[in-house]
């Protein structure tokens, strides 16, 4: 986890500390004060790890599935010189970490997303979850509950849950959706809507009570988009999602034939904006089947022993390169240069044991293994 104060109302902004920050910060005093220790900064070893890979919303975006009924979005669509990252840990807990505080690209979709998703999507993703889609007239009862821990600052996020309305199951005909429905659990960096459409539209059995925000006849995808959000952005607990299939049914005069396709949650962020979301828990119940992720519910996968297994290359992280042909692999995020976000991400990682898997490629200081002294190598060579 990363060293943070935050503070539990919501719109404030947080102060956080993450890793990539940390590093800047030793890398700014120069090489010898980069005294990194052998103190991991993580709460479990990374088993799998994917970064900066884009999509958008018309394409494949990249997925992974962290069990058989939940999946991982990378989804970095529409704000790609931002520094993003989606793992998973040992323990079972997953996330994702940002980094847009360049703000090279600046606008009202300069946006990503990434998210951890159960049930299917508009474009034909599944994650697997049996129960979606499922007619909004056939839900009987519809909650979450989520354990999640946020460090943000900087430009505008939000922590959001969502699904779309489709007229067709999305896994036999794609792109059918008609409306985009979200829930917003937490909010920060200034971000929000002008105006409360409808405040106080009720208060579910959990105690947490929910306004309409506002209604957008076009959202991102040309569906029409209505926004609610939990007062006082609690972002953590259980959050019951039947009072707005009601609502969007009985008054807003929604068609109750159309499938909600599948619960989503994510962080949306705008430049300007870095941080690290960790989940402890997601689960999602569904008329009385509990879909459950996080801790003690990971579908772990193995890592092939590279003293046993011919290797060409590194397996961590994707799209590693060796710019001088040494056999060491500088350039960590694959664009075919060694620069500062490279040593960043050896940093970040040096503890986990997909990196340790392949020691042999950032040996850069020649003594046989991987620690914060082959850190500080790479740095030297920048």
């Amino acid at each position: 986890m990363t060293d943070f104060e935050r503070t539990s109302t919501a719109g404030e902004s947080r102060t956080p500390r993450s890793r990539r920050q940390f590093l800047k910060g030793g890398l700014a005093t120069g090489a010898g004060a980069l005294a990194l220790g052998s103190a991991s900064l993580a709460s479990g070893a990374r088993i799998e790890e994917h970064c900066d890979q884009q999509g958008t919303l018309e394409e494949e975006e990249v997925e992974w599935s962290i069990n058989d009924s939940f999946k991982m979005l990378d989804n970095e669509w529409s704000l790609p010189s931002a520094a993003q990252c989606i793992w998973i840990e040992d323990d079972g807990t997953y996330g994702w970490d940002w980094d847009a505080e360049s703000g090279d690209s600046v606008g009202d979709w300069d946006i990503n997303y990434p998210e951890v998703y159960c049930g299917t999507r508009p474009w034909g993703n599944d994650s697997g979850a049996d129960a979606f889609p499922i007619r909004q007239q056939d839900v009987e009862e519809l909650w979450i509950e989520v354990d999640v821990d946020i460090s943000a600052s900087g430009g505008e996020w939000d922590f959001v849950e969502e699904w779309w309305l489709a007229e067709e199951d999305p896994t036999e005909n794609a792109e059918t959706h008609t409306h985009e429905i979200m829930l917003y659990l937490d909010w920060g960096g200034g971000h929000g809507h002008s105006g409360v459409e409808r405040g106080n539209v009720w208060t579910d059995q959990f105690g947490n009570t929910v306004d309409h925000w506002t209604t957008y006849p076009s959202g991102g995808t040309g569906a029409t988009f209505h926004i609610f959000k939990v007062q006082g952005g609690p972002r953590n607990g259980k959050f019951d999602l039947k009072p707005i299939v009601d609502y969007c049914t009985n008054d807003l005069g929604v068609d109750p034939s159309l499938f909600i396709t599948g619960i989503e949650l994510g962080n949306e962020y705008w430049p300007y904006s870095s941080g690290e979301t960790h989940f402890q828990q997601f689960d999602v119940t569904i008329n009385g089947q509990t879909y459950e992720s996080g801790a003690g519910q990971v579908e772990t996968t193995t890592t092939p022993d590279p003293t046993t297994t011919t290797q060409d290359g590194p397996s961590w992280p994707d799209g590693a390169t060796d710019p001088d042909g040494d056999d060491l692999y500088e350039d960590l995020s694959g664009d075919g240069t060694l620069n500062f976000p490279d040593v960043n991400r050896l940093f970040q990682n040096t503890d986990q044991s997909v990196t340790q898997d392949n020691s042999q490629y950032y040996d850069f200081d020649g003594d046989d293994d991987l620690d914060s002294q082959d850190v500080l190598a790479l740095f030297e060579r920048v």
